[in-house]
This record gives structure tokens, sequence and C-alpha cells, in this order.
């Protein structure tokens, strides 16, 4: 935890520069008054970590998510021991009937991992306007 300096004048200028040209750097305590926080980074409450916490958890989900989803649409399918190719770049020409089913079954998947990260995203983009707006 950051403390004030003891012994020293808090209204005093933490350094000085010869040439006659000074130049005052205040510690935390001397412009604020406070201890244990930096200045300019206000103080979070309890209910403060949580959103914040949860805020990074969601866009943190929602990129993996996304991700994934893309891994998931480059992934090979195949069928009987037939290559079927993958959600994103299908085999060239003719393919087998149970193709269809397995790339169909690959790319309902895709899509609904892709939605899913971008309605974590959203939320944690929600989270942090609500939030910043609370505390204004």
């Amino acid at each position: 935890m950051l403390t004030c300096r003891s012994g020293v004048d808090p209204s005093a200028p933490d350094r000085k520069f010869d040439a006659g040209w000074s130049v005052e750097v205040r510690s935390e305590c001397s412009a604020t008054g406070l201890t244990g926080h930096a200045v300019g980074v206000p103080a979070i409450s309890g209910a403060g970590i949580v959103v914040t916490t949860l805020n990074k958890v969601l866009a943190i989900a929602g990129v993996a998510l996304l991700l994934g989803g893309v891994a998931l649409g480059f992934r090979s399918v195949s069928a009987g021991g037939i290559d079927c190719g993958s959600t994103f770049q299908p085999a060239a020409g003719l393919t087998p009937m149970a193709c269809d089913s397995r790339l169909n079954s690959a790319s309902t998947l895709v899509t609904i991992v892709i939605s899913a990260g971008v309605l974590a995203l959203i939320a944690a983009a929600t989270v942090k306007v609500v939030r910043d707006k609370a505390s204004a």
C-alpha cells in the first residue's frame, strides 16, 4: 500500500533542478490527500470489482468463442472415410450425399459458437457502457 513520506513537508516539491528552474513533482499524498491509490485512478468498491471482473470475463469468453468458431470452421469433416472438406471450404467436385448432412451439422455448430462469441462481446460492451454511465 502506498503511504505518504513521513517527516517531509507534503507541500514541498519532490525534486528541484539546477539553473534556476524548478519542477514540482508532488507525491500522490500531496495531490489528493489520500493514500493507497495512484493519482487519477478512482477507488473501486466491492461491486465495482465484480462488474469489472464480469466485463473482463465476458470479453475474454467472447474472443475465445469467436476464435473457436473460426477454428471449427476450418476443421476437416469426413463421412464414411471420404474427406468432405470444411465448413468454410467444402471439398471440390462432387461429394457423396453423406457429406451434405455432416457439413450442414458442422456449419450449424460454427454458426452457434460464433454467435455466442458475438453475444458475449456485446454483453461486455453493454456492461462497460452501463458501468460508465452509472459512475458518471
